[in-house]
């Protein structure tokens, strides 16, 4: 190899190594971050939220925290932001203690201070269901007069609960039913049918897919839900149990349809 060659490469290694690599993320890789700087807002206003002690720089920290998801929106878009972010939020409702999430995102100011005292009183555990009363009462109040992104919301979060709850009671692989697309197993839906919702496709066996239900009716499902917990473990093994027989589903009285927003909201462990 000539002394020529060797200078050429030479060159061109050293103008490889002074040129910037370029990065281009994809949509889904930008979805990501933004879940990402989402989830690091969601903690460090958690940690307020029970923090007696906090400074400025913690409050400057959620302002950096949302500061990167804006930038991350004016390249992946309003539309896909917003729904990462949707995202990132029900998710983490999934990941903190049931009342203590609903009191820190939907609670108003009186109801979150009223909340913590209580919480830090118990200490580990209030016996007297006071905690689940005050988070009940949070859940009520957003569906009786709560904006229409609040109501739904928590109730896809709530659904979302109740989904999880039911597929770790409904081992094995089977056919589902869908509900503002959240999944649930097939056999929950002899409750939905109880309540007087039409069935989008009537054959015994295969999936369902709900397309159509309105907000009024997924709080008529939720209340349905909250009723058959309130009744036990058992009450919810056996919605999901193959064998149940349909005289177990839930019926509302007609009050309870027009008063769906103030019904009691159960806890689901």
């Amino acid at each position: 190899m000539s002394e020529g060659t060797n200078m050429t490469e030479d060159k061109n290694n050293n103008l490889s190594a002074e040129q910037p690599i370029r990065f281009v993320p994809t949509p889904d890789e930008l979805a990501v971050l933004a879940k990402h700087w989402v989830n690091e807002a969601i903690n460090d206003e958690y940690f307020i939220f029970w923090g007696q002690c906090f400074g400025l720089s913690d409050l400057d920290q959620i302002e950096f925290d949302w500061a990167r998801v804006n930038e991350i929106e004016k390249m992946l878009g309003h539309e896909a932001t917003r729904t990462a972010i949707e995202e990132a939020y029900s998710k983490a409702a999934l990941d903190y203690d049931r009342n203590h999430w609903i009191v820190f995102r939907y609670g108003t100011r009186e109801e979150q201070v009223a909340y913590q005292e209580v919480v830090r009183q118990c200490v580990e555990n209030c016996q007297d269901g006071l905690a689940d009363r005050l988070a009940s009462r949070v859940v009520e109040r957003v569906f009786r007069e709560g904006t229409a992104e609040q109501q739904t919301s928590l109730r896809k979060e709530e659904l979302k609960r109740y989904s999880t709850k039911l597929h770790d009671l409904n081992s094995g692989r089977r056919h589902i039913i869908e509900i503002f697309g959240i999944r649930f197993p097939a056999e929950v839906k002899r409750l939905v049918l109880s309540i007087a919702i039409e069935d989008p496709e009537p054959k015994p066996r295969g999936n369902t897919f709900f397309k159509t239900l309105t907000l009024e009716q997924g709080k008529l499902i939720l209340a349905a839900l909250d009723e058959t917990a309130r009744k036990g473990e058992g009450a919810l093994k056996e919605l999901v149990s193959v064998n149940t027989k349909s005289s177990a589903v839930y019926s509302p009285s007609a009050k309870a349809r027009q008063e769906i927003s103030g019904s009691e909201v159960t806890s689901i462990a």
